[in-house]
């Protein structure tokens, strides 16, 4: 099957993986999020303040090992020693994991790769445009389960790894500009900052293998 199926089922496929409210209301302008390490211990705050262009995370940490270190928004506010309570990268768009992005997949021998760009729109209810790649044969037919989408965007919790010096403290400003401090974010579960043990590799799926959760935090509104 040629053009119509495959534009059927195109668009099926987009709006399954947006799959979100077109509604965006704001919920708070300003959050919190109190650090801690796995004995309980403050490591410092992270203040997440909303922008027309993204949100600031202005955060000031104590008592951290020196190196690189993962800084990530995570789906769930609960921070549970070793903090697997926080769940996976919060990633309301349903992608893979990456800042980079994952290695681009090639089609086989007899086959040859084709994209087609559409535009959906994300939980905030604004457009964003993902990249479809289908692979055809020879004639021009449509390869059975070849779908697959252009991920290089990453999960809108995905930042870049913080360097504590040999003090341990560190005061850093990050902008993430994916990130609204709304109903998305502030949900049943709720949601959390967590630092890990290792850098971010900005590439593998699902986490960067960044390693152990050595601290975190949950998020609340400040007003």
């Amino acid at each position: 099957m040629k053009s119509t199926n495959s534009a059927v089922s195109l668009m099926v496929a987009v709006f399954a993986l947006a799959g979100l409210s077109p509604l965006a209301a704001t919920a708070t302008t300003e959050a919190r999020a109190e650090m801690k390490d796995a004995q309980g211990m403050s490591v410092g705050e992270v203040i997440l303040r909303q922008t027309p262009n993204g949100t600031i995370l202005h955060a000031k940490l104590s008592s951290l090992p020196p190196g690189a270190h993962a800084f990530h928004v995570h789906s769930v506010g609960m921070c549970e020693p070793p903090f697997s309570s926080a769940g996976g990268h919060f990633n309301p768009q349903g992608k893979m994991h990456g800042i980079v992005g994952p290695a681009p997949q090639s089609a086989g021998a007899a086959s040859a790769a084709r994209q087609a760009v559409v535009t959906a729109q994300d939980y905030t209810g604004e457009d964003f445009t993902l990249t479809l790649t289908y692979d055809v044969n020879e004639t021009g037919d449509l390869l059975p389960d070849t779908w697959r989408v252009d991920l290089a965007r990453g999960h809108v919790g995905d930042m870049p790894n913080i360097h504590v010096p040999d003090s341990g403290e560190l005061e850093i400003e990050i902008l993430n500009t994916l990130l609204k401090l709304d109903y998305g974010l502030f949900d049943a579960d709720g949601a959390a900052i967590v630092i890990h043990a290792g850098p971010d590799d900005y590439m593998s799926d699902p986490a960067g293998a960044a390693g152990p959760r050595i601290a975190c935090g949950v998020i609340n509104s400040m007003e």
